[in-house]
């Protein structure tokens, strides 16, 4: 790690750059405290809620760090808070589950053990239970579609085998819709009602475009209405059922695209009630792409345990390399992956920050230019680097005379902020301007969508204005006040959740791109991209992708380490930073087997537990044992990433050096065919013609002593045969 002054004077620039001192920034941080904080909430309680928010475990050392800053905002002590902390874990408010490849030990609530056990039974407990779709029928819809692979094949009738739940995994590009929309035909030939669901709007609406599905929805709003009564399963009753209730069939089948993303919360509430209604669940997704922003991997958990269908041939992209390097990605080795575009001069070095976000939107304004009638996506990791994109563009645009001369300006809540839960920003509006809506308006008789991108057709200046817009999925146009993009809230809650949910759309996060596919991609990588978020931004595409990479924070991150900051190493650190994976993220992926076993039976987490007289020697050893498995692990982890640093390396250099070798071979059949041209006669049309050849022919006896030119001599020599002694 780098030295404190060092880490001091570093923020510092930092400050300066941005108008900012020491000072400054304490005291906002000392008004938000006071501003944030619940002051019924004990600094134990506080740091629980923090550590585990978006997390179903949380270390020894995570916990301690989220207390003391608790307490320190409180004006607690420390030494108290901490002692609250073991009161809390002797109580049994937490419980431990083991220890973690860094020998940290990790616990987890009663509450989330119970969840996940309870998601896992009702998984289990569907295994032979019946399909809802029929052989014959599931046979007839593949017969309709010939250019089906045996594997999408053999995953639609894996959905037909015989089990409730159903995990159908696929790798980005393999073609899982088109499989599902054979599946939607043949569970409606069987009698079947089809329910298409998706984590976010978005990918809910390409599902249901795809398949064919009328009314697909986000999957939060289908468990929620499970849970209150809103929807039930069974046919309605003669004469009409309950007021406000909706029947979704006696034989309802229920398709959770994108299900990695899927809430631990969410799907085992949809599980129960599928279980108890008799309905059939099918979950399609990929473990190595994002999962849930909320706590728990809950895919995995269930994939796991009983199985899956897997989609793993790539079919989006359209170049033979690139399918190639798809492939990479899916298997978990993202290095090489990027490796392919970076030999291939897909990846832009940057200087630093400000020239990325230059050259991403100069990248843009590019492919635009090249490919008008094209899609693209521009992503970004962050929302702040997607505010920046949208501005920069924005710019780009106006310049142009894209955009309107007439700006109206609002106040709406953006993505991002603490926490996920929104930004308060103000909003240029001109004419022309791209933005994405955040507010379903069905009700209204407008097909109106969370998640839909809107080009601004019009606005007028009212204290509420009306927004004339135009929807892409459509092409329709409405008119909306902007008040209607503000949700109902309740009583209590802050003012901002009372704004319009309403920012631009000429770039969007990573994560967002889930289940999206466009012609080209434009990434702004930042300093490097983890496996996750280089699997999903480098295969979004069809036809080609570019990366810009902040190349100047990576040499200064390499300088602080004390290691050379050359060109070389900025590209083989940007490409070891791809072989980061997150640590588990379901609590019961920490038991042990015995333990985990005895769980799942009652319910209970029982740690083994050393005899009373022999406590003092085995905490002793178990220490020294724990020490010597945390030297290890760390050994380890340190052989590993040296390992794929050196593997990502090694494919660097391995595909560069076939470029060359490739260029070579171009430049000596060029001059061979100039040579052949004077040999038959042929003379240049002028000067610069006769210079040009002169160029290439000069080039062409540089490289004859390259290993290239020998291996060109050997093949000829080959297909003319020996000059002499040849037979007739």
């Amino acid at each position: 790690a780098p030295a404190s002054q060092v880490l001091e004077e570093r923020w510092a620039a930092d400050l300066q750059r941005h108008g900012l001192t020491p000072e400054a920034v304490w005291a906002q941080a000392q008004d938000a405290a006071r501003r944030q904080q619940r002051p019924e909430q004990s600094a134990i309680e506080a740091g629980l809620e923090q550590a585990l928010e978006q997390r179903s475990v949380v270390t020894e050392r995570e916990l301690r760090v989220a207390v003391l800053e608790a307490a320190q905002l409180r004006g607690g002590g420390a030494q108290a808070a901490l002692e609250e902390a073991r009161q809390v874990l002797r109580r049994g408010r937490l419980i431990e589950l083991g220890h973690d490849a860094q020998d940290q030990r990790v616990f987890s609530t009663p509450e989330t053990l119970a969840r996940e056990r309870s998601m896992i039974l009702d998984a289990r407990a569907g295994l032979g239970g019946g399909s809802h779709v029929t052989t014959d029928a599931v046979e007839a819809a593949i017969r309709a579609r010939p250019t089906l692979s045996q594997e999408q094949q053999q995953a639609i009738r894996h959905i037909a085998a015989g089990d409730r739940v159903v995990v159908l995994e696929g790798v980005a590009g393999s073609g899982k819709t088109f499989a599902l929309a054979a599946v939607v035909e043949a569970a409606q030939a069987s009698g079947a009602r089809v329910h298409a669901m998706a984590p976010m709007h978005s990918a809910a609406r390409s599902l249901g475009a795809e398949t064919g599905v009328k009314g697909a929805v986000a999957l939060q709003g289908f468990a929620l209405g499970l849970a209150t009564g809103r929807l039930q399963f069974g046919d309605e009753p003669p004469g009409g059922g309950d007021r406000g209730v909706q029947y979704l069939g006696q034989r309802a089948l229920l398709l959770v695209d994108e299900a990695g993303m899927a809430s631990s919360a969410n799907m085992a509430t949809l599980l129960q009630h599928a279980r108890q209604g008799g309905a059939q669940v099918v979950l399609i997704g990929d473990r190595r792409q994002f999962g849930s922003v909320e706590p728990g991997d809950a895919f995995s958990a269930v994939a796991n345990e009983i199985g899956l269908a897997r989609l793993e041939t790539v079919r989006r992209q359209q170049v033979d390399w690139q399918r190639a390097a798809s492939q990479r990605f899916a298997v978990g080795d993202s290095p090489a992956g990027l490796a392919a575009y970076e030999a291939r001069n897909r990846v832009i070095y940057a200087d630093d920050g400000a020239d990325a976000i230059k050259r991403t939107v100069e990248a843009w304004a590019v492919n635009r230019r090249q490919h008008p009638n094209a899609s693209r996506l521009v992503l970004a990791q962050t929302n702040v680097q997607v505010h920046t994109l949208n501005a920069a563009i924005r710019a780009h645009r106006l310049a142009a005379g894209e955009l309107g001369s007439d700006a109206l300006v609002v106040r709406t809540l953006h993505s991002g902020g603490d926490k996920g839960r929104g930004e308060v920003r103000d909003l240029e509006l001109r004419q022309g301007d791209r933005l994405a809506l955040r507010t379903t308006l069905t009700a209204t008789g407008r097909e109106v969508l969370a998640g839909d991108v809107v080009t601004l057709v019009a606005f007028t200046r009212e204290q509420d204005p009306a927004l004339t817009i135009r929807l892409d999925r459509t092409g329709q146009e409405v008119t909306i006040k902007l008040s209607e993009l503000a949700p109902t809230v309740r009583r209590g809650e802050p003012d901002a959740e009372r704004l319009p949910r309403l920012q631009h759309s000429e770039a969007q996060t990573v994560y967002r791109s889930q289940s999206q596919t466009t012609d080209y991609t434009i990434v702004l990588a930042g300093a490097g991209l983890d496996a996750r978020a280089a699997y999903l931004a480098a295969t979004r595409h069809r036809l080609d992708v570019a990366l810009v990479v902040d190349g100047g924070t990576i040499r200064d991150r390499l300088a602080a380490e004390d290691k050379p900051a050359t060109p070389d190493s900025v590209r083989a650190a940007f490409l070891a930073h791809a072989a980061r994976h997150d640590r588990p993220q379901n609590a019961a992926d920490y038991l042990s087997p015995a333990v985990r076993q005895a769980w799942m039976a009652t319910g209970q987490v029982r740690q083994e537990r050393s005899q009373p007289r022999q406590t003092q020697t085995e905490t002793r050893v178990e220490a020294i044992m724990r020490h010597a498995a945390s030297l290890v692990a760390a050994a380890r982890h340190a052989v590993v990433q040296a390992i794929q640093q050196a593997r990502a390396a090694r494919q660097l250099g391995q595909d560069r050096k076939q470029r060359a070798s490739a260029d070579i071979k171009r430049q000596l059949r060029e001059a061979a065919q100039v040579e052949r041209q004077i040999a038959a006669g042929t003379k240049p049309k002028d000067q610069e013609e006769a210079a040009r050849w002169e160029a290439i022919r000069q080039r062409g006896r540089d490289l004859q002593d390259t290993p290239e030119a020998r291996q060109m001599r050997r093949h000829q020599t080959q297909r003319q045969g020996p000059t002499m002694g040849m037979s007739h």
